[in-house]
């Protein structure tokens, strides 16, 4: 398989990033979007990283905004769909952010924006994220190249170019196959801000 060459620069970020499954496509459809507001408010990895969501009024799309160890920040767009009966956020970045804003076209045309998710575990106690597990895709792949269209990068990281559907697909198969998924360290830093905030189906 032919590998995508990339500056050396960007290989080290990608390797500290490598806990994300990465794609070209978003592992949802427009019919996928549903209602979601229990993300609300700040999430924290052992009082270090931030996450902090904040819904849009029609509860189908959050703004992420991200601190990670270094005070650095990130911002994305965060979208909550449902496949089956799993509810997932899928990531992208936010091109709408100050950085993007103040870049040019030119510069612009050059960020292809990636895409990522989480899936949300709901309960009586609370929510749990869970998120797709890159080792376990990486050695995957190794084994079944042709079960998930994908490219490997310069160092080989892996980069999935599957469609919509067939992510879909592939990822619905392997919900409960061992370590497909793991869970995140993260938990809530502050209550939601409306007790009213329940995912409804759409």
């Amino acid at each position: 398989m032919q590998k995508l060459r990339l500056p050396l620069l960007l290989l080290p970020l990608l390797s500290m990033a490598g806990c994300f499954v990465i794609s070209l496509h978003p592992a949802y459809q427009d019919s996928d979007i549903i209602e979601h507001k229990s993300l609300q408010g700040s999430w924290k990895v052992e009082n270090k990283e931030v996450w902090t969501f904040t819904a849009e009024a029609d509860g189908k799309l959050y703004h992420l905004a991200t601190t990670d160890l270094d005070e650095k920040h990130g911002y994305f767009t965060a979208t909550p769909f449902k496949l089956e009966n799993h509810i997932f956020i899928a990531l992208r970045p936010d091109r709408d952010a100050d950085e993007m804003a103040s870049s040019n076209v030119f510069y612009q045309i050059h960020n292809i924006p990636a895409h990522s998710f989480i899936q949300l575990v709901e309960s009586e106690t609370g929510i749990t994220l869970r998120l797709p597990s890159y080792d376990w895709l990486d050695d995957y792949l190794e084994e079944h190249p042709e079960e998930l269209k994908h490219e490997r990068m310069d160092g080989g990281f892996v980069v999935v170019t599957a469609t919509t559907d067939e992510q879909q697909a592939f990822w619905l198969k392997h919900m409960n196959t061992l370590d497909a998924f793991y869970e995140s360290p993260m938990q809530r830093a502050t209550s939601p801000t409306n007790t009213n905030n329940d995912s409804v189906d759409q």
